[in-house]
This record gives C-alpha cells, sequence and structure tokens, in this order.
C-alpha cells in the first residue's frame, strides 16, 4: 500500500508541476511578441521612405529617383496569404500599367528556401506571374526595399507618392481584397 502512495504523491506532485509550467507558457505565449502581428504593422500614410536602389530579376536597376508614383507589393516564399495574394496583385499591376503607373513586386526568400524544390517552383511561379506587368525584385532575407519600408509581416501593399523631393506613402492596404483601393479610379 505504500507504493501506491507514493506513486499517487508523485503523480500529484507531477500534475501540479504541469499545472505550473502550462500556466507560464499560457501567460508567456500571451505577451507581445517580438514582431507585432500583421494588423500593426501598418506604415504610416504620409511617411517618408528614404530612397532605395536594387536590380529587378531581369537584372534592370530600379530606384525611387525615377519615379514619380508607384505601386509596390512585398511577399514571401512559403507564406499561403502571400500565394493567394499574387493572382490579385498581379491583375491590379496590369491594371495600373495601363494608367502609366508602375507597380513592384518585392519576393521575399531565405537562402535555405532555394535548396527545397517546392519553395524554388514557388518562387519562379509568382516570379513570372508577377513579372507580365510589375517591376519583380528578389531579396534575400531582410533586403534593401523590405528594409526602406520597414515590412515584418506579408503580403503588405504600399502606394507611393512623390512630394516635392521626398517620397511619402499615400496608401496601404492590410489585405489583398482591399488592392483596389491603391490603383487609380
Amino acid at each position: 500500500m505504500t507504493i501506491f502512495y507514493v506513486a499517487f504523491s508523485a503523480l500529484a506532485v507531477a500534475v501540479c508541476a504541469n499545472f505550473v509550467f502550462t500556466a507560464r507558457l499560457v501567460r508567456a505565449v500571451g505577451k507581445r511578441p517580438e514582431w507585432p502581428p500583421a494588423d500593426e504593422t501598418t506604415f504610416a500614410v504620409g511617411r517618408e521612405i528614404p530612397p532605395f536602389e536594387t536590380m529587378s530579376v531581369e537584372g534592370k536597376p530600379l530606384t525611387t529617383t525615377g519615379m514619380d508614383e508607384f505601386v509596390v507589393g512585398f511577399f514571401m516564399i512559403g507564406c499561403p496569404p502571400c500565394q493567394a495574394a499574387v493572382a490579385e496583385y498581379a491583375a491590379v499591376a496590369d491594371h495600373l500599367a495601363g494608367t502609366g503607373l508602375p507597380a513592384i513586386a518585392v519576393i521575399r526568400y531565405e537562402a535555405p528556401d532555394l535548396d527545397n524544390p517546392l519553395d524554388r517552383d514557388e518562387l519562379a511561379t509568382e516570379t513570372e506571374q508577377l513579372n507580365r506587368s510589375a517591376v519583380v525584385v528578389h531579396e534575400e532575407g531582410d533586403g534593401v526595399v523590405i528594409t526602406t519600408f520597414g515590412v515584418t509581416a506579408y503580403p503588405a501593399f504600399f502606394r507611393v507618392r512623390r512630394d516635392g523631393g521626398r517620397h511619402t506613402v499615400v496608401g496601404e492596404v492590410p489585405s489583398p481584397r482591399h488592392l483596389h483601393r491603391l490603383a487609380p479610379a
């Protein structure tokens, strides 16, 4: 009978320790994460963006210097919402091409992503789909354009306009279903 009491006591201690551990874990997870959630990553409308210079996937230079106004969309490999947004952004970019407003598509990847054939295929497919009417830029990690905009959640979409000698964000939409708001009427 003593063994039963010892086993029962050990089980009771384990259950209590598990309860304390779970309570602390829930409290820690509930705290604000290092990266804010997507709905808190808006790049404030009216905020100035510094000039940037990069290369498109076609090897052409891309710089803010020559653009008065543009739309930019940010996507990431392995991001299901990004995969769903690609077709919608490509349609908006196609519409914008007719208005003369350039569209830029930035696709973020990590070097290990390129080791996976599925991720390589995703990058190639998204690039092909977006490259029809947008200037596509691939950035490994937090590249020049991603850093310029401070993007931490994907997908993200902005409209930028030159105001005097500086470029400012004049529009931001939180999700692909709002992309039509970036296009001129």
